[in-house]
């Protein structure tokens, strides 16, 4: 990919920086990137993509921006975990929804999801199952309008939260607990066995995107806590 084709890609959305102790988050958001032509074909356009979008971040005139994975069940390098070779003190976190891709960069742990509108059935159908009491009673009470935009948010900050953490969605959504207050996200909270991984501080912000889309991004702050939360 060249320098032209570089800046191009990381240029075509840049959400807001969320900031909080000196750390900033970079979320670039890339449209259609995520729509294969082959199974094969598109984890390796994906992989450019990202590729592309982190070095000219990092360095504009490298080609080298290697991005590894690991899986912290199994331990495979063919999923998991995203990490930038080299820049361990980077955290990186990628996502795709709808035929879209989203990628977040931070100096401290960092987690993103997005969610196209059209899947809010479906995490409706599974909320009693992934959602803590607090959560399902704040969707219980909300108008049918808007418990699908709700359901996005709880869900793609669950999972944002859970890849923050280091453990992905085998850390179990139900071990997240989000709180929203007046249709913004406050506080993102790990829970029992996932308590030990907290950290001193979450911060996370949601937007909603062109057609609807729903991206929240996590970002950890402090060393983890010991308290126990429940």
């Amino acid at each position: 990919m060249t320098a032209t084709q570089r800046s191009r890609v990381a240029e075509v959305c840049r959400m807001r920086a969320l900031e909080a102790a000196g750390s900033s988050v970079r979320v670039w958001y890339l449209p259609g990137a995520a729509q294969p032509a082959s199974l094969q074909k598109g984890a390796d356009l994906r992989h450019a993509a990202i590729a592309a979008v982190l070095a000219s971040a990092l360095d504009p005139n490298s080609d080298d921006t290697v991005i590894d994975h690991r899986c912290a069940s199994c331990g495979g390098s063919d999923h998991g975990q995203p990490t930038l070779r080299g820049r361990g003190e980077l955290a990186v976190s990628i996502a795709r929804g709808g035929g879209d891709l989203v990628v977040a960069l931070a100096e401290s742990p960092v987690g993103i999801d997005m969610e196209p509108p059209n899947s809010a059935d479906a995490v409706l159908e599974v909320a009693p199952r992934i959602m803590t009491d607090v959560e399902w009673r704040s969707l219980e009470v909300l108008p049918a309008a808007d418990r699908a935009r709700r359901a996005l948010v709880l869900w793609t900050a669950k999972e944002a939260a859970l890849k923050a953490a280091g453990t992905g969605l085998p850390g179990g959504l139900a071990n997240v607990e989000c709180e929203v207050v007046e249709g913004r996200l406050v506080a993102v909270r790990l829970l029992g066995p996932l308590r030990h991984l907290q950290r001193e501080q979450w911060r996370a912000r949601t937007t909603t995107g062109c057609r609807g889309v729903v991206t929240t991004v996590v970002l950890g702050q402090g060393p983890p806590r010991r308290g126990d939360w429940r």
